[in-house]
């Protein structure tokens, strides 16, 4: 097996790494890894690990550039290590590598894609305005010309719900879609509940990459709504990203600095403890997948408030699990938050939360899943 994922820099993608070598050991000879800054935890015999340097730019045609020539490198990486490997998989903002993915067909490999959410719809998201809107709709043209290739020499695509298969897919490739958001896994001993809600204090929280497209703008302006009839109320914003600047200037312009605490970014070993003081999760996100953030907050014990976006509609029962979000507009979040935390029966809610996704999001569970598709695979041989 070899992993591939984008050399880009993004430290949310080091946890959901580990994760994935974690779950493809028991089931893989050999694990060959090709990425950028990923900080290995994990020690196995079966695991080789290569680091390219990472590209970061403001700049979008250096960026353009450079994700070329990175691109270029892990064609490199893969022509070197190509003896021995049966499967590539791709995974972690893997949707623009395309000359990978080519390549590893010219190599008569098997080709797994890990697809959370459409690249092309989210860049209509990021890039709408590039350009006077130009420019975002040449974007969004690009990426939806590299999702098609992808799915050309893919042999399975594996996704996070039958809606994100349908946005994403073309009808004639739809066969080659695996329904797997059950291929996550929670543990359950770590992400627990350590606090019930009666001992928490008031706080609000959001934990995840400070970007546009995750409606965290929309929150921060949300904000001074909620106070206007909840003052007791506190807000974390947890995490890193492009947006960091434009958020603490709009909590500044509002005067809410003692109102709002940005953390920064939050090692996963302290996870579990900040989500054990939040009295609510909310994701006000445009587009996603199934992000692991609402899985552990689950598993904490703690609310969570989501839009129906990606696969949250199936792990999110509105009142039964959590909470829906009708969208993310600043004045529904705000609605919303108010209204969630008077809710009369969020013990009953946090508890049968917990219970689905310990029970159905297990490491074995995982671990089974993907067996059964590279097994599947090797049947097609």
């Amino acid at each position: 097996m070899c992993v591939i994922t984008s050399t880009s820099a993004a430290r949310t993608g080091e946890v959901l790494l580990s994760k994935l070598l974690r779950v493809l050991e028991p089931a893989c000879g050999k694990i060959l890894v090709i990425t950028g800054a990923f900080k290995n935890e994990i020690t196995s015999e079966k695991l080789n690990v290569t680091r390219l340097k990472t590209y970061e730019d403001k700049r979008t045609s250096l960026k353009i550039l450079k994700f070329i020539v990175s691109q270029l490198k892990v064609c490199w990486s893969l022509l070197k290590m190509r003896k021995g490997i049966d499967v590539v998989m791709f995974y972690i903002n893997s949707g623009g590598l395309t000359l990978p993915i080519m390549l590893s067909k010219i190599l008569n490999k098997k080709v797994v894609l890990i697809v959370s959410a459409s690249d092309s719809g989210m860049a209509s998201i990021i890039y709408k305005d590039y350009l006077f809107g130009v420019g975002g709709r040449i974007v969004v043209a690009i990426y939806k010309a590299l999702e098609k290739i992808n799915w050309v020499f893919a042999d399975r695509i594996m996704v996070d719900s039958e809606k994100i298969a349908r946005d994403y897919a073309p009808d004639s490739y739809r066969h080659k879609a695996v329904i797997a958001n059950d291929r996550r896994f929670i543990d359950a001993d770590t992400f627990r509940v350590k606090k019930k809600l009666a001992e928490r204090r008031n706080l609000v929280g959001y934990i995840g990459r400070l970007s546009y497209e995750k409606g965290v703008m929309n929150l921060v302006k949300a904000i001074p709504l909620v106070l206007k009839q909840r003052a007791d109320l506190e807000f974390l914003i947890g995490g890193d990203g492009p947006l960091l600047i434009k958020l603490e200037d709009e909590i500044a312009k509002a005067g809410l600095d003692n109102k709002v605490n940005f953390a920064g970014w939050i090692p996963h070993d302290e996870l579990a403890n900040w989500l054990n003081e939040l009295k609510l999760l909310i994701l006000p996100s445009y587009t996603e997948g199934l992000p692991n953030i609402v899985l552990e907050a689950m598993a904490c014990g703690t609310p969570v408030l989501v839009t129906p976006v990606g696969a949250l509609p199936d792990i999110i029962k509105d009142k039964e699990t959590g909470f829906i979000i009708e969208d993310n507009t600043p004045n529904r979040i705000a609605e919303n938050i108010i209204t969630t935390l008077q809710y009369p029966k969020l013990d009953e809610i946090v508890t049968k939360a917990r219970r689905f996704v310990t029970e159905k999001y297990t490491y074995e569970t995982a671990v089974g899943r993907y067996k059964a598709i590279l097994s599947q695979l090797a049947g097609k041989v």
